[in-house]
């Protein structure tokens, strides 16, 4: 019991006031993060060291030599705008999402490997959806996390961290319903919680209660973030997308819904997203 706990949620409970928090400090808001970028020095900083003879020597230099494209796309740009930050941020978008647009185009930085291709056939489905991209900042990246949590969403100042397990099996649906997550407070919330209350009214709540960690299966947020990853992987007509969906559910077929309520599901998040 205490093992799934900590896998579910990462907490250890070990009494009524003994209550301990075992997320890592990477994925707490509140945690202590590094970053080396952090120790890099800004132009101005660098000007600062030089006198004015040297700098207005390096500033010609910088000005004609170009920091070459990367390897996936992005565009060359002068060495001088590469130091001043500019650069740097037009590259992102590209380096980290290869279309113009698309729900992906403000995610930096995309730090995923193992699970790239999925992470690109899920952000197709959720384009193909037309839903909005995020108005604040997401990063996504692979972290070690629990063998039994595939992915996670994290609060990261005015954004989020989407974390995916680089172990898992069904990334595709991992992303989607992490995506769920981040997109919550886009969603109307009069709607949202109209869903939620659909959800609730459902057989497939009711069943829940028989499960072991049948609490955690049905909190609103694990709810609403479910049904939205069935309503695109029926939407998207993705053949990998469904199977990755479909396979999680068939292994734990109880927390997806069926015949009527997919229909209704459906309808409401078109209604959401117009």
């Amino acid at each position: 019991m205490a093992l799934a706990q900590i896998e579910q949620s990462n907490r250890l409970v070990r009494g009524p006031n003994q209550i301990f928090n075992l997320t890592p400090p990477s994925q707490r808001a509140d945690g202590y993060r590094f970053n080396p970028r952090d120790l890099t020095l800004t132009a101005d900083q660098l000007k600062d060291r030089y006198d004015a003879e040297t700098w207005a020597g390096f500033e010609q230099w910088a000005g004609q030599v170009d920091v070459p494209a990367d390897a996936d796309g992005g565009k060359s740009a002068p060495l001088l705008d590469w130091l001043h930050g500019s650069a740097v941020a037009a590259r992102a978008a590209v380096q980290h999402y290869p279309g113009e647009g698309g729900v992906l185009a403000g995610v930096s930085p995309l730090t995923v490997s193992r699970h790239a291709d999925a992470v690109q056939r899920a952000a197709a489905a959720l384009d193909q959806a037309a839903l909005p991209a995020p108005a604040y900042p997401v990063a996504v990246r692979e972290s070690k996390l629990p063998l039994a949590v595939s992915g996670n969403t994290v609060p990261d100042g005015r954004g989020y961290i989407v974390n995916l397990n680089p172990n898992a099996k069904n990334p595709e649906e991992t992303f989607v319903h992490e995506w769920a997550h981040v997109l919550k407070r886009m969603m109307p919330t009069e709607r949202r919680a109209g869903l939620v209350k659909f959800l609730k009214s459902t057989e497939n709540y009711r069943e829940l209660k028989k499960l072991p960690d049948g609490n955690y299966w049905r909190k609103d947020d694990e709810l609403l973030a479910r049904a939205f990853t069935q309503y695109i992987a029926e939407t998207a007509g993705d053949d990998a997308l469904q199977s990755s969906v479909f396979h999680a559910g068939l292994r734990r077929k109880e927390i997806y819904w069926s015949g009527a309520d997919v229909e209704t599901i459906i309808k409401k998040f078109k209604e959401m997203f117009p």
